[in-house]
């Protein structure tokens, strides 16, 4: 289908506007206003779905307000948005049960303003199933929520459930919320894994834990994977874990070269572990609400203690630096409650936005000098001599000075 439009349709089945069972490829087409009482509001796929420079909007559905997926699926500058679903998936709800590499692919895609108005996951997206692999790459997911008025699961940005890995590359995940939930951002559950790469996850909130990250414990033997390289986690707030909360039981969470600064919360603001933390920034705490000696919040008085980096288990394998020293710096390189300070989370360069490092600063060429990753987030290459002493180091965090950078266009978008 190329050029066409499917709209304002209605069943009670699956598929409001469209139902594929075999192969469909979507080509410059508009899929709007349609509905069901059932699963895939614009359209439902068990086959192989192709969608090309296209829009779904609007649409309405039980899970994936806007897509429901089952079987390989490849997106490609096209857009989901102000979709509804009742339960889950708001943009779109794919699901796999054959293990496969890229079972999902998603490249130059916006999901924004899509809502779950139940008491379920994925405002944005949900991806579930065993052995789901996802590659999803400059994929913006944004102003998307999880609406509801019990305790909801959370995700109001992207749910990923059942074990499986999903690469997020060159992305940003951003002003998405979890009301009576967790992970405003993003939600790990049930034996998910989550690889982050050149990205960044910044003013989403929750409710309750991980306005950035939640990733949740499920005692039967299926513990998260999470790790996050040349990313930045900033802004976010919820009551734990304002940046990224792992629940006690998970594998720990693997920081790498990761900025995290500036998030909100009253526990662990920045960072709730377990995790390992190597070459990573870590500070800038924010609290939301306090009065003597407690801390109110949503009528509710929280326990202590307040306003610290980090909470739980978290584990340095170097060269990190905190501004508190709460985080159990103590590794080789380390710098633990240091005074240190970073430019404002800004686009400078690169597909994403970062927090740069200023001239003087601690971050600067003080990074392990045997093992960093090539280029920065921004994709500038590392490392560089960026305080002018002579030799070239890595710096710590996400952000490399005086990297020379690409310059990047983001694509207009028509709504």
């Amino acid at each position: 289908m190329t050029g066409s439009v499917v709209f304002s349709n209605t069943t009670y089945g699956q598929g409001g506007g469209l139902v594929n069972q075999l192969e469909l490829y979507l080509t410059s087409s508009r899929v709007y206003q349609n509905s069901s009482a059932s699963n895939g509001g614009g359209l439902s796929s068990d086959g192989l779905l192709e969608v090309h420079s296209s829009q779904i909007y609007s649409n309405t559905g039980l899970a994936g307000g806007g897509i429901e997926a089952y079987g390989l699926v490849t997106l490609t500058h096209s857009s989901l948005h102000d979709n509804i679903a009742a339960d889950s998936g708001g943009g779109a709800f794919m699901s796999v049960s054959v293990p496969s590499a890229d079972r999902i692919v998603m490249t130059d895609v916006d999901v924004y303003a899509n809502q779950v108005i139940g008491p379920g996951e994925g405002g944005g997206l949900e991806l579930q199933g065993g052995g789901l692999g996802a590659t999803l790459t400059r994929v913006r997911i944004f102003d998307n929520h999880v609406v509801s008025s019990t305790i909801a699961q959370g995700g109001g940005g992207l749910a990923i459930i059942y074990y499986g890995l999903v690469t997020l590359r060159d992305s940003a995940i951003f002003s998405n919320t979890a009301s009576h939930g967790s992970g405003g951002g993003i939600y790990l559950t049930n034996g998910a894994g989550l690889d982050v790469v050149n990205s960044a996850i910044y003013g989403n909130s929750a409710s309750r834990d991980g306005g950035g990250l939640y990733s949740q414990y499920i005692p039967i033997a299926l513990t998260n994977y999470l790790s996050l390289t040349n990313s930045t986690v900033s802004g976010n707030s919820a009551l734990q874990g304002g940046g990224l909360y792992a629940a006690p039981g998970n594998d720990p969470a693997r920081l790498d070269f990761t900025t995290i600064f500036g998030n909100i919360g009253i526990n662990g603001v920045n960072l709730n572990g377990p995790a390992t933390v190597h070459g990573s920034v870590i500070g800038g705490v924010i609290l939301p609400c306090a009065g003597e000696g407690q801390v109110f919040c949503g009528g509710a008085v929280v326990a202590g203690p307040y306003g610290q980096n980090c909470l739980g288990v978290v584990v340095s394998a170097g060269y990190n630096i905190d501004d508190d020293g709460t985080c159990n710096l103590v590794g080789a390189g380390d710098l633990s409650d240091a005074a240190f300070t970073v430019g404002p989370l800004a686009w400078n360069g690169g597909p994403t936005l970062t927090h740069a490092a200023l001239a003087g600063s601690p971050l600067i060429d003080t990074a392990d000098p045997g093992n960093c990753p090539p280029t920065d987030q921004r994709g500038g290459v590392r490392p560089v001599d960026g305080d002018g002493a002579g030799g070239a180091r890595c710096d710590k965090g996400a952000y490399e000075r005086l990297a020379i950078v690409a310059r990047y266009y983001l694509p207009i978008i028509l709504r």
